[in-house]
């Protein structure tokens, strides 16, 4: 299989959406404090862009090791992922929310569940399209610095608010 095309990117998605409904319940599976890092610890919007962070980030070892030898561009494979992961969470928030948005709360609960399942496969489609169309680039030092920081960071952010609230909400008002 070829990762620049575009039946990849649709079998990646589907990778994306199983990794992330593993992600959901190994807490609930296993209550250990590593699963709590990387997996959903309460249905919070937080922990969902969490599950989203994390199962993208792991699906960048899963496919180096798949095309390892394919790859030409290894910096640019990598690094175009390690963006795409960064950038997912919010791209979860912003996809969710927009029909949330114009019709209210999505009930019953099982069409909310295929609905966020529908958003979980589309936002595995569109981080796949960014990453084919930035492979080939060249990622200078600085920008994978940046890379590299931002991602620290997240990790630190969806780490540190596993297990403290932050003192204001997404959500709520100052």
């Amino acid at each position: 299989m070829d990762f620049l095309k575009f039946k990849y990117v649709l079998i990646k998605s589907g990778i994306f959406l199983l990794l992330f409904s593993i992600l959901h319940f190994i807490y609930e599976w296993i209550p250990i404090i590593p699963f709590a890092v990387i997996g959903g610890t309460n249905e919070s919007v937080f922990q969902h862009l969490k599950l989203a962070f994390y199962a993208y980030l792991f699906l960048i070892p899963i496919e180096y090791l798949l095309f390892r030898k394919n790859i030409e561009h290894h910096s640019s494979f990598i690094y175009s992922r390690l963006l795409v992961t960064f950038i997912i969470p919010g791209m979860e928030l912003i996809l969710w929310y927009s029909v949330p948005s114009l019709v209210g709360e999505i009930t019953p609960l099982a069409l909310e569940l295929i609905y966020s399942m529908i958003i979980l496969y589309i936002m595995g489609i569109f981080g796949g399209i960014i990453e084919q169309n930035m492979y080939g680039t060249e990622f200078k030092t600085n920008i994978q610095l940046v890379i590299i920081i931002l991602l620290g960071a997240a990790i630190y952010f969806f780490t540190i608010f596993t297990f403290t609230d932050p003192f204001l909400d997404v959500f709520a008002i100052p």
